[in-house]
């Protein structure tokens, strides 16, 4: 008789388990496109002693995500921040005295980035129904960037510029579920670290000298907080 009290209990406990699963968040997939708005400031050291303090706000980016179910109340999202390549020609004219600087002095620069971010969300209120529903997530992002200006023809100095970091946020998030596919969501990105290295190269052709400069940093404790405004699609 006891065995049958725990077994019903253990039945009645597993059903109330079952039933009481947000089906908002029962989803396997998801697409969003989001507008990420970045605040920076800082401030600038120079060797003759003057420090300028400076900010920044970027209202408007694109960034497209593809979001998938984890386990339990987990949700893994992948999303694309930077992807670009430009090439540039520029052409000396004129020194800062307005005198004739080196004829034919052309240059043609290539500069490249890259970020992911890759995402682990928890989401509550994953036991009861509800439409809006708070979610914190933990967040990695390894970037790539670079810079390359060489001279035509390359008897003048050659510049380059590496960096490769990776950065974590904590990121607080209100997800609404407006119907069984459509949801809407707002974030705050908080920055907690950054770590990167640096190379710098500078190569005078004319003398065949080269100075690099190469270093790891660290940084970016609250450093550009950023907000984030999505919509998507589950399917």
């Amino acid at each position: 008789m006891r065995n049958n009290t725990l077994i019903f209990l253990a039945l009645l406990l597993g059903s109330g388990y079952l039933f009481g699963q947000n089906s908002n968040l029962e989803f396997n997939r998801a697409f969003k496109v989001s507008n990420l708005s970045t605040f920076r400031s800082g401030q600038i050291r120079y060797g003759s002693g003057t420090t300028s303090k400076w900010n920044s706000v970027d209202l408007l980016k694109i960034v497209p995500s593809y979001m998938w179910k984890g386990k339990g109340a987990f949700f893994n999202e992948i999303s694309l921040h930077s992807a670009n390549f430009a090439v540039s020609s520029t052409k000396d004219v004129l020194d800062a005295n307005g005198l004739t600087v080196t004829p034919n002095a052309r240059y043609r620069s290539f500069s490249s980035n890259l970020a992911v971010k890759y995402s682990k969300f928890y989401s509550f209120f994953s036991q009861s129904e509800h439409k809006l529903v708070p979610m914190i997530g933990m967040e990695v992002m390894p970037y790539f960037s670079a810079y390359n200006r060489r001279p035509v023809p390359e008897n003048l100095n050659i510049f380059q510029y590496r960096e490769l970091g990776l950065k974590t946020f904590v990121t607080p998030r209100l997800t609404y579920f407006a119907t069984k596919r459509l949801f809407f969501d707002a974030s705050v990105q908080l920055p907690l670290l950054d770590m990167s290295y640096k190379s710098v190269k500078n190569l005078n052709a004319a003398q065949n000298e080269i100075h690099h400069t190469k270093g790891f940093g660290i940084g970016g404790f609250l450093e550009g907080i950023s907000t984030q405004v999505g919509v998507g699609l589950k399917f």
